[in-house]
């Protein structure tokens, strides 16, 4: 397994938006991938879908390679707040998305939430947030386990 830092583009080596180009994406082998304990593909809510994977080098940062932020224990989203998911997942017509998507979505009452998908079996545990936006703009197959 590998990893590929620095990605945009899938369909090119050397990613361009307009004469700005990115340094090309570094890959570097995984020697080991840590799953969340609590994982597995049987649950539905996608509950703990998260892990860490050791690399074999040391990515070398630069302005397109950042480590990523993750909210602290102490740190409590709030109803209204924002937060953002990226990922190659599927669009509205069924395709993997060849550039990478950044999405920015608004934290929701999370009581609310559970009354409104209750009933078509979604539940959300005590770890897992609730966040929406705009009609058909949210995480699809593919970003699952994404930033």
């Amino acid at each position: 397994i590998t990893v590929r830092l620095g990605e945009y583009d899938t369909r090119t080596d050397i990613d361009c938006v307009g004469s700005e180009c990115a340094d090309r994406p570094q890959e570097i082998p995984v020697t080991s991938a840590y799953p969340h304990p609590g994982y597995s593909d049987n649950n539905r809510n996608k509950k703990d879908d998260i892990g860490i994977v050791r690399l074999a080098a040391r990515a070398e940062y630069t302005f397109y390679v950042q480590p990523i932020c993750l909210v602290d224990n102490r740190d409590r989203l709030e109803t209204g707040d924002d937060v953002y998911v990226a990922g190659w997942g599927k669009t509205q017509f069924e395709r993997k998305s060849p550039i990478k998507m950044k999405l920015r979505l608004s934290i929701f009452d999370k009581d609310a939430c559970i009354s409104k998908y209750r009933s078509v079996g979604a539940l959300l545990g005590e770890n897992q947030f609730c966040a929406g936006g705009v009609f058909l703009e949210d995480t699809c197959k593919g970003d699952s386990g994404g930033p």
